[in-house]
């Protein structure tokens, strides 16, 4: 969401300066214009401001007791001439269908339709928000803040959305690709096929199919040597019957008969069941002083990127309070990881301002985790870091590396 802030310099610049530095600690400052910061020394200011608003999705006017009857050296009312920069940024806005939100410094009230020109009447139906002096600047600018977040979650699926399109094109275009060579091939098949072009293909399609070898007829001389009524007279031997061994039998054999150990019988004549013991393994003794080692630790499990992916699309929208809620979750759940204490530490610091205390201890821990880990847990999170790091600005990222190294090097043992 990029916010256009619109306002005189003559008589709400104290305020101005004030709310600007919120809104840039909170929206990010490539997501916040104003005229000072933006437009380049030389530049049509007229046309920087058009594109600017252009770019925007609201326009904060802020207006002062003296917004609309302010007059120019020549004693003309500056809001009534065409070239009035503040004119010229509302009017761009009411234009393009951009939100517009009157901001009131000073007990100031917004001026009536009667009071401004054709082309800024409709800006006396806008509901405002009030911006004090101290004590009451810090309730108003987080009543501000709070009416522009509410205007942000269909940014935020809009991002989501366009990141899963782009996920979904490769493996669409794939598909497309093995639709057309899977046509083109069957047609061509086709076309051989019915008109007898000799190709590998079409000798390939009207090949018959070989069809299977017949069994073999047995010799004649084998079949004819066995009569039949002799084979149904065969008869097993009289020792494969399961007639019972006599007596005289055994005494017959070679060797002497296996005779099993009979465990004692009680008083009662009848023998116990005795089950089969398990012979119990002699286990290795564990010295004293390394039991850890011999228990296998659990694995840490990584966070899911779909997860990660939610709280990056929360830096790309600089809503970094969003990003803190999402990412202590994950913390919890997968404490083996230093990706999410990695994201907590930078949104702390983002929402904060300050990148030492708590920042500074969530990111040592992440370095802890990451000390301990695999070299593909490793590699993982350099390249999460990485596509990070795209979604901040010049001065954050260059903040958030130093926070890494200070944790790294307190990590290792280093000053």
């Amino acid at each position: 969401m990029i916010i256009f802030i619109s306002y005189r310099r003559d008589e709400s610049l104290h305020l101005v300066d004030r709310l600007d530095e919120r809104l840039v600690l909170h929206f990010g400052k490539r997501n916040v214009f104003k005229d000072v910061r933006a437009i380049k020394p030389g530049e049509d200011f007229r046309k920087a401001i058009r594109k600017s608003v252009g770019r925007a999705h609201v326009l904060l006017a802020v207006i002062g007791k003296r917004w609309a009857t302010v007059v120019d050296p020549s004693g003309c009312v500056r809001l009534s001439s065409p070239g009035d920069y503040v004119r010229i940024e509302v009017e761009s806005a009411i234009e393009r269908g951009i939100l517009v939100i009157p901001v009131l410094t000073d007990g100031a009230s917004v001026p009536p339709a009667d009071a401004l020109p054709a082309s800024l009447q409709p800006l006396s139906y806008r509901n405002a928000l009030p911006l004090r002096s101290d004590p009451d600047f810090e309730r108003d600018v987080i009543r501000l803040i709070t009416a522009l977040d509410s205007r942000r979650p269909l940014t935020v699926k809009l991002i989501a959305a366009r990141r899963k399109v782009r996920r979904l094109l490769p493996v669409a275009a794939m598909l497309g690709l093995y639709t057309v060579c899977s046509l083109s091939l069957g047609m061509v098949a086709w076309l051989a096929y019915g008109e007898g072009v000799s190709l590998p293909l079409a000798r390939l399609i009207q090949r018959p199919s070989p069809e299977p070898p017949s069994p073999r007829p047995l010799p004649p001389s084998t079949a004819s040597s066995i009569p039949v009524e002799e084979t149904e007279k065969v008869q097993p031997p009289a020792s494969l019957t399961s007639a019972p061994v006599s007596q005289s039998a055994v005494d017959t054999l070679p060797f002497p008969p296996l005779v099993l150990p009979q465990p004692d019988a009680p008083e009662g004549g009848e023998v116990p069941y005795t089950p089969f013991a398990v012979p119990v393994l002699p286990q290795p003794e564990v010295p004293e002083g390394v039991e850890g080692q011999y228990n296998s630790a659990p694995v840490p499990v990584p966070a899911p990127p779909e997860a990660l992916e939610g709280v990056e699309a929360q830096f790309e929208c600089v809503n970094y309070t969003a990003a803190r809620e999402l990412v202590d979750p994950l913390m919890k759940s997968y404490r083996g990881d230093a990706l999410p204490c990695y994201y907590a530490a930078l949104a702390s610091a983002l929402t904060c301002g300050d990148w030492e205390g708590e920042a500074l201890a969530l990111a040592e821990k992440g370095a802890k985790l990451e000390k301990s880990g695999e070299p593909a847990a490793v590699e993982r999170i350099e390249g999460r870091l990485k596509g990070l790091c795209v979604f901040l600005d010049g001065d954050t990222q260059k903040q958030f590396r130093s926070l890494l190294r200070v944790a790294r090097a307190q990590c290792e043992g280093q000053p």
